[in-house]
């Protein structure tokens, strides 16, 4: 079992990466998730692992998640999305924060027991692939 990434949600992106540019690190590009008003940069760490840096496609994406979240339609919006992007959006919608950590592992399965097991609250496998 491996860390693959970690993921931070942050409503301004473009502030995110000029900060993290400014500690020294190599941001790379990302780019938009399908069907999502959301897109990534990414930081590479060491062997492989890194740091994905989440945020909305525009500057209007967070103040409509904000509006539509304080109106009955809310859960109803979110309930058309999959179990991630509703994580993304939520904390998009309250200010951004670390949202996922993601392994990769031969048998992912006996990898989520076991970092149960250690008394993490983590979500059932979901299975990924890059493009």
């Amino acid at each position: 079992m491996l860390l693959d990434h970690v993921v931070s949600v942050d409503p301004d992106l473009p502030r995110a990466v000029a900060a993290y540019r400014a500690l020294g690190l190599p941001v790379r590009t990302g780019g938009r998730h399908r069907g999502q008003p959301t897109r990534n940069e990414l930081i590479p760490l060491s062997g492989g692992t890194y740091l994905e840096l989440l945020g909305p496609t525009s500057v209007f994406v967070r103040p409509a998640l904000r509006l539509v979240r304080r109106t009955p339609f809310w859960d109803g919006y979110l309930s058309g999305k999959g179990p991630i992007p509703r994580r993304f959006l939520r904390l998009l919608a309250q200010g951004g924060g670390l949202s996922d950590f993601c392994l990769a592992a031969t048998d992912l399965g006996a990898a989520v027991e076991r970092v149960r097991g250690a008394g993490a609250a983590v979500s059932d496998p979901i299975r990924m692939t890059r493009t």
